[in-house]
C-alpha cells in the first residue's frame, strides 16, 4: 500500500518549515544579544555601571532598529560595534591611562588614525579583512531576516532609554579619576556623552573671557593707565652671545649612576632621597595632570585649563592654531629649536602641534631610531 498526500500537505509542510526557520532566527538573534550582554557584564562593575552600560546597549539597539528596522542586522552591528569600542577603549588606556570618552569622537584627526597604525602596523590589513569577512556575512543576516520592527516604536526606545541615561548621569555625575580606573567602558562613555554635550552647550570649546576682558582690551586699558603693556613680540639683538638652551622635560627620573662610566655632579644623587631621607633609583612627579599639559604650558605659556574638560585633548585641539609660545620667542633672538620626542610623533597630534608654535625641527622616536 502507499500514502498518498493530499493537496494541502505541501503547504503544510511548508508552514512547518517557515516556521521552523523562524524559530532559529529568533534564536539566534536571542544568542547575539546574550553575547553582547555577557561582554557588558564582564568589563562593567559594580550595579550602577551595569545598568547604565544596559541602557546605552538598548540606545544603541533602538537607534540601529529606526534606521534598518531588521533586528538580526542590528544585533549584530550592535555586538560588533560594542566590542570595537571595548578594544578601542583598552587600547587608550594602555597608552593614556585613560579611558574612551565621548569627546574622543569629536575629535577625530588623522593623527589618531596615524598613531594607530604606527602602534600596530598591521592594523591596516587586518581591518581590511575583517570588512571583507563581515560584509557578506552582514549582507546574509539582511536577506534572510524574516523580522521588521516599526520606526516609532524604536524611536520610543531611543527617547526612553536616552532620557534614562541622562538622568542617571545627573544624578552620579562622572567623578574625574573614574576614566583612570581601566573598566565601565561602555557606562563611562555614555555619561561622559551627557557631560560632553551639557559642557559644550554652555562653555564652548574653550572657557574664554568675554571680549571686554580680551588680552588685546587689558594691554589698552593697561597703557591709559600708564602701566606696562603685554609684551610685543619684537626682535631682542641677534648679535648678542647667548647661551644654548637644554629643557629637558622631566616628568620621571631615573638614577643614571647605576649605569656604569657615567659622571654626575655633586649632590645629585640626593635628588632621587625620598622624604624619609631613604635613597631610591627612581622619582615620578605629578604636577595636577598628563604630561601633555606641561608640554602645552610651557612651550604656548597659556594654562590648559583654559579648555576645562577639553584639556585632556589640548594639544590636538591647538595644533595648527596656537602659534605664539616660546619657540617663536627663541627664534626672535636668533635660536635655532629642536625637539626630540619619546615617541610617536602622531601622539595627540604632538608634531602639528609643536611645529605649528615655531619648533623647526621635530625629531620623534621612528626618526631616532
Amino acid at each position: 500500500m502507499s500514502d498518498v498526500a493530499g493537496p494541502g500537505s505541501g503547504e503544510s509542510l511548508r508552514a512547518k518549515s517557515r516556521g521552523a526557520g523562524f524559530v532559529v532566527l529568533a534564536g539566534l538573534i536571542v544568542l547575539v544579544h546574550l553575547a553582547a550582554l555577557a561582554v557588558l557584564f564582564s568589563t562593567e562593575y559594580g550595579p550602577f555601571a551595569i545598568t547604565l552600560s544596559v541602557l546605552a546597549w538598548v540606545l544603541l539597539n533602538c537607534f540601529l532598529l529606526a534606521v534598518l528596522q531588521r533586528p538580526g542586522v542590528c544585533a549584530a552591528l550592535a555586538l560588533a560595534l560594542i566590542a570595537i569600542l571595548i578594544a578601542l577603549s583598552h587600547f587608550k588606556f594602555g597608552i593614556l591611562q585613560l579611558t574612551l570618552t565621548f569627546l574622543d569622537f569629536l575629535i577625530i584627526d588623522r593623527d589618531t588614525f596615524s598613531f594607530l597604525l604606527s602602534v600596530f602596523p598591521r592594523l591596516q590589513m587586518q581591518l581590511i579583512v575583517a570588512g571583507l569577512i563581515a560584509a557578506p556575512l552582514l549582507w546574509l543576516v539582511w536577506r534572510f531576516d524574516p523580522f521588521r520592527v516599526r520606526r516609532r516604536l524604536a524611536l520610543a526606545g531611543v527617547a526612553a532609554s536616552a532620557a534614562l541615561i541622562a538622568a542617571m548621569s545627573v544624578i552620579s555625575p562622572e567623578q574625574a579619576w573614574e576614566p583612570f580606573q581601566g573598566v565601565n567602558h561602555i557606562s563611562n562613555l555614555a555619561r561622559s556623552g551627557v557631560v560632553a554635550v551639557s559642557r559644550l552647550a554652555s562653555t564652548g570649546w574653550i572657557e574664554a573671557d568675554p571680549p571686554a576682558n580680551s588680552p588685546l582690551s587689558l594691554a589698552r586699558d593697561a597703557r591709559a593707565a600708564g602701566l606696562p603693556a603685554l609684551p610685543s613680540g619684537e626682535a631682542c639683538d641677534t648679535a648678542a652671545k647667548r647661551p644654548h638652551i637644554i629643557m629637558l622635560l622631566d616628568e620621571s627620573s631615573f638614577d643614571v649612576t647605576s649605569a656604569p662610566g657615567i659622571k654626575v655632579p655633586a649632590g645629585y644623587t640626593d635628588y632621587f632621597k625620598s622624604s624619609d631621607g631613604k635613597q631610591r633609583t627612581m622619582i615620578a612627579e605629578s604636577t595636577g595632570g598628563p604630561t601633555w599639559y606641561t608640554e602645552y604650558n610651557v612651550l604656548t605659556g597659556l594654562s590648559a585649563r583654559s579648555f576645562g574638560d577639553l584639556k585632556f585633548y589640548v594639544t590636538r585641539i591647538a595644533a595648527g592654531r596656537v602659534t605664539r609660545g616660546l619657540p617663536q620667542a627663541l627664534q626672535r633672538c636668533g635660536y635655532k629649536t629642536v625637539s626630540l620626542y619619546p615617541t610617536y610623533g602622531d601622539f595627540l597630534g604632538a608634531r602639528a602641534f609643536q611645529k605649528g608654535i615655531g619648533v623647526e625641527q621635530f625629531i620623534d622616536m621612528a626618526e631616532m631610531a
